[in-house]
Formats: structure tokens, C-alpha cells, sequence
């Protein structure tokens, strides 16, 4: 009796510290990918992608990466800017690609302990975007920076 309250008690102290999940509030996981979910189809289809690998650069080094990045793999991508994350200025950036198909796509990114996290959020373009992601990048980015 007295160890399985105590296998029960370390169960509910461990995923009482587990990170909260990257996704989007409401958001479906994309079959066969990690770290990628989806919301709506067809022309309404949104995609929220993060990633997590090495990276031996500073912040400004990042954001010219992923311009780098975006514009290689979008052929006619077209880049409209970056700024400071404004969630956690100096600690995140964001930049915002207008894609060939219509969509949009804002790439967020930070580097903390030599890791670079990326967050690409493609939605329609003409449309804000939507607040769940947006929440879920700011509590990844920002979190991640508050605890350096």
C-alpha cells in the first residue's frame, strides 16, 4: 500500500514538472512528423512546425540563417521583414516570408545553451494569425528565454 502511494505520488510530481507542449491550443499533430501540427484544410490550412537542433551562433546569426534558410527552400518567397519577438525583445526574433501559394509564413526563432529553436507558422495570407499559435510561440520562445 505504502509503495504504491509512493509510485503514485512520484507519477503526479513528475508530470507536474514535464514542460508543457509546444502544439497550439486545439491543434491536430501532422501524421508522421514530429513537432508539427495542423489546423483547418484546403485554402484555410495552417501549419505550426518547431524545431530544436545545435547551433553555435548568436541570435543575429540565427536570424540570418533562417533568411538564408526560407528563401532557398521557397523558390519566389519573398521576405517582408524581421523584427525583435515582442513577447521577449532581445531574447527572440521573428521574420515574416510572403510564400508563392498565397500564404504567409512567420518564422520565430531564439538560441539559448547553443540550441536553436525555430517555430515556422504558415497560414493564409489576408488572415491574422491565429491566437492559439501565436500563444504557443510566445510561451515557447519566452519561456525558453526566462529560464536562461
Amino acid at each position: 500500500m505504502v509503495r504504491t502511494f509512493a509510485r503514485l505520488l512520484a507519477i503526479l510530481v513528475l508530470s507536474a514538472c514535464a514542460a508543457p507542449s509546444p502544439a497550439p491550443k486545439g491543434w491536430h499533430p501532422i501524421a508522421g512528423e514530429t513537432g508539427a501540427w495542423s489546423m483547418g484544410s484546403g485554402a484555410r490550412l495552417q501549419e505550426y512546425r518547431v524545431t530544436n537542433t545545435p547551433f553555435s551562433g548568436g541570435l543575429q546569426d540565427l536570424a540570418s540563417q533562417v533568411t538564408i534558410d526560407v528563401l532557398t527552400r521557397h523558390r519566389g518567397a519573398r521576405w517582408e521583414g524581421s523584427a525583435p519577438f515582442a513577447s521577449c525583445p532581445g531574447a527572440a526574433g521573428i521574420a515574416r516570408f510572403r510564400l508563392p501559394d498565397e500564404r504567409r509564413l512567420e518564422d520565430a526563432f531564439s538560441v539559448r545553451n547553443g540550441r536553436a529553436v525555430r517555430i515556422a507558422y504558415v497560414h493564409p495570407l489576408g488572415t491574422s494569425g491565429d491566437p492559439a499559435a501565436l500563444e504557443a510561440m510566445k510561451n515557447s520562445l519566452c519561456r525558453l528565454s526566462a529560464n536562461q
